[in-house]
């Protein structure tokens, strides 16, 4: 027999199919039990379907709009739906009804956690736990709180307290192992770092051989698969001639832009993308696995650069382009990533903070995006005689060629950085305040990618700061000629 607590409880141990089942034959018996309509809601909050959970939840709550518990739902489902205000309105009347609920402190922190208010959401947090020391969701969500303040300390406990209440929580162990990365605490970082690879996080993968241990199998082939960004596959890409070295055939997988520009890579056999069969192979392992099976520390980290090597015709090429510019110093400039990543806003700075650099004579920039310059930055990138290279930038090949005939590449955290970096070119990197984990804090200088420079935001969101200080060391070496040390980076700048 139907039941409010089975139904309830169907839906605690995650029976969704059952619960709503159950919860569905509840509400044809009771079509206005606002207890009922509530349960439907969360069903369909937990399978994605916002706009029937808001449908349910909202009903809930006009028919009993004493009760915090529907209004926190509420504000949850608005701050997913992507309605900060809505969420945090919500949220704000649910904790009048109830001070002292720890879910709507938690769920408001959430809200402030997405419009990027962190320091208010880790308040949040805190006071939630004091109410309830046993919400996992708030010692995870303090910990994201805290590491994007990069009060890694703090964060790394509040991971590890989140992990002791609920050791298989997955996403707990991965923002521990980012914490640990960017604490420099490379080896336990690492180790962390393979819950990656469980569900629910871990794509679905083909597997026709072992997970690869490090034990080199003489003759035999090893397929290295790609995972997230291009620049990860960049960065780890360093740790492929070791393995080749050492007498294993190595394939990479990649996506069919990085192609050509991984076939350049010491030891890489062959290369094959996601959507061809996989090749013959003995073993096969993530690339983002490498650094632990390496055993990799701050101190033990390959410097084999460059371990990229663009085609010498597309080198070429670009060294007749850019002579064509005339005897100046060529400075790439990458201010934008890709507005499809959602970290895009927090990592790009617009053009217009590089307007001080406009009219500087002995330096010409070339645009390292992939697009033209928009209407809005057109007169801007005029002005700053912006060279616009994108129709030519087909491949990871095309752009590693041209900036092996760059001075001096600047750009945000995107692939180029660490294209450049892997290249050897002299590198200034612009970072946010709480950057991705291979930058380290506090450090102007890179331990991946020896020489680069490192301009790191004062505090979150900060870009003018950031890039006032680079325009001005800019200018205070362009009277430097390029023999004399920009491009070889004798110059400590």
């Amino acid at each position: 027999m139907a039941s409010l607590e089975r139904a309830n409880g169907l839906l605690t141990c995650g029976a969704l199919a059952e619960a709503a089942a159950m919860f569905a034959v509840l509400h044809r018996q009771q079509p206005e039990d606002p207890d009922v309509l509530h349960g439907l809601g969360l069903v369909a909050l937990h399978e994605g379907r916002l706009a029937e959970a808001r449908e349910h939840v909202a009903y809930a709550a006009e028919l009993a709009p004493k009760n915090a518990h529907y209004l926190c739902t509420l504000g949850d489902i608005e701050r997913l739906r992507g309605d900060l205000a809505g969420a945090e309105a919500f949220l704000l009347r649910a904790l009048d009804l109830q001070p002292e609920s720890a879910d709507a402190l938690n769920n408001l922190g959430m809200v402030f956690l997405s419009a990027e208010k962190f320091v208010e959401a880790a308040q949040l947090f805190q006071l939630a736990l004091k109410y309830r020391p046993a919400l996992t969701m708030a010692w995870y969500n303090r910990g994201v709180a805290l590491k994007e303040l990069n009060q890694l300390d703090q964060a790394i406990a509040s991971y590890r307290e989140a992990i002791t209440r609920q050791p298989d929580f997955v996403q707990a162990h991965v923002n521990l192992a980012i914490a640990l990365l960017l604490d420099g605490q490379l080896e336990e970082g690492f180790e962390e770092y393979e819950w990656r690879l469980k569900p629910p996080l871990a794509a679905s993968r083909r597997v026709s051989a072992p997970d690869w241990d490090g034990n080199i199998v003489p003759g035999g082939s090893l397929v290295v698969c790609a995972e997230q960004g291009a620049g990860d596959l960049i960065q780890f890409a360093r740790y492929l001639p070791f393995i080749a070295r050492q007498g294993m055939r190595t394939i990479v997988q990649c996506r069919p832009e990085m192609e050509a520009l991984m076939q350049t890579v010491e030891g890489v056999a062959s290369t094959y993308r996601p959507d061809e069969d996989l090749p013959v192979h003995n073993a096969q392992v993530m690339m983002a696995s490498l650094p632990r099976l390496f055993q990799t520390r701050i101190d033990k980290i390959p410097t084999n650069i460059p371990y990229l090597r663009p085609p010498f015709a597309q080198v070429q090429r670009w060294k007749e382009r850019m002579a064509e510019l005339g005897d100046t110093i060529k400075v790439g400039l990458r201010w934008a990533g890709n507005p499809a990543n959602s970290d895009d806003s927090r990592r790009s700075c617009p053009l217009s903070l590089f307007a001080g650099i406009a009219g500087t004579g002995n330096m010409t920039l070339v645009s390292l995006q992939n697009e033209p310059p928009d209407a809005a930055e057109m007169d801007l990138a005029q002005r700053l005689g912006l060279v616009d290279c994108s129709a030519d930038l087909k491949d990871f090949t095309d752009t590693a060629a041209l900036l092996a005939n760059l001075d001096l590449v600047i750009s945000v955290d995107t692939a180029v950085l660490h294209l450049a970096g892997a290249l050897g070119r002299p590198t200034w990197a612009l970072l946010r305040y709480s950057p991705h984990w291979p930058w380290l804090l506090e450090r102007d200088d890179s331990v991946w990618y020896p020489g680069m420079q490192l301009f790191r935001q004062p505090r979150p969101g900060d870009w003018k700061t950031v890039i006032d200080h680079l325009v001005d060391t800019l200018l205070e070496v362009m009277h430097i000629s390029r023999d004399d040390g920009l491009a070889t980076g004798k110059k400590d700048v």
